[in-house]
């Protein structure tokens, strides 16, 4: 809770008055407390996803709940920065974070939640979504397939949210993404090498995790080479 205005801890917030502050808040289900009486009376699930389910569960309770209090008490010990955790592998679930936005997006139809405050929302969704594709973009974590997905994502939730709440940082990339027809395989690819080399991603080359050989990537192919003895 570090990045709400500490004015704001040890009080009552609401969606109607402090949204901005609550989409500060971490998403993670070790990060709050949520009464099960709460979910239960209002049938609140988890996307059976590998990854991001915790995000569309936190924006669907923020949404139902009348209140939330803030407080800076440490509830949960937990590690951080594990490789192995769900987070370290999300570049290879990458869909998660197409269904988990969609289920935000159905819920707030289904809720009726007005197009402002829908906006606030999807936009930091997508702040989430493209801050993890520039990463594994930049460090070849992810290769065509996922390109090609996220292109085809932002076409089908274009016009769900306004464009001027999305974050500025990525407006390039959304606009770059936009453009790109996502029906045209020539399109897509010449699109995701001119992103490779605005990345300079295009080639590279480093050492496997036990050294034993060198990891050749191109344009986000994996090829292992080792020499001949």
């Amino acid at each position: 809770n570090k990045n709400i205005d500490s004015k704001l801890i040890n009080s009552y917030l609401n969606i109607n008055e402090n949204l901005t502050q609550i989409l500060k808040l971490s998403v993670c289900p070790w990060m709050g407390l949520v009464k099960r009486t709460f979910v239960n009376n209002n049938k609140l699930l988890f996307v059976e996803t590998m990854c991001c389910n915790d995000r569309a569960f936190y924006v669907k309770s923020f949404l139902t709940a009348k209140k939330l209090f803030i407080s800076n008490i440490n509830i949960v010990k937990h590690r951080v920065n594990n490789s192995e955790s769900l987070k370290g592998i999300r570049n290879k679930h990458f869909d998660c974070h197409f269904i988990s936005i969609n289920d935000i997006i159905k819920f707030t139809k289904e809720n009726n939640i007005n197009y402002k405050i829908t906006s606030l929302v999807v936009s930091n969704e997508l702040y989430d979504l493209f801050s993890f594709f520039e990463t594994y973009f930049y460090n070849n974590k992810i290769g065509f397939n996922e390109f090609k997905q996220t292109v085809e994502f932002i076409h089908t939730i274009n016009g769900t949210f306004d464009k001027d709440t999305l974050n500025s940082k990525f407006n390039d990339l959304f606009i770059k993404l936009i453009h790109i027809n996502p029906d045209s395989k020539i399109s897509l690819i010449i699109s995701y090498i001119l992103m490779k080399k605005y990345y300079k991603k295009i080639f590279s080359v480093n050492n496997s995790l036990n050294k034993k050989h060198k990891i050749i990537t191109i344009l986000g192919i994996k090829i292992k080479a080792r020499r001949r003895k």
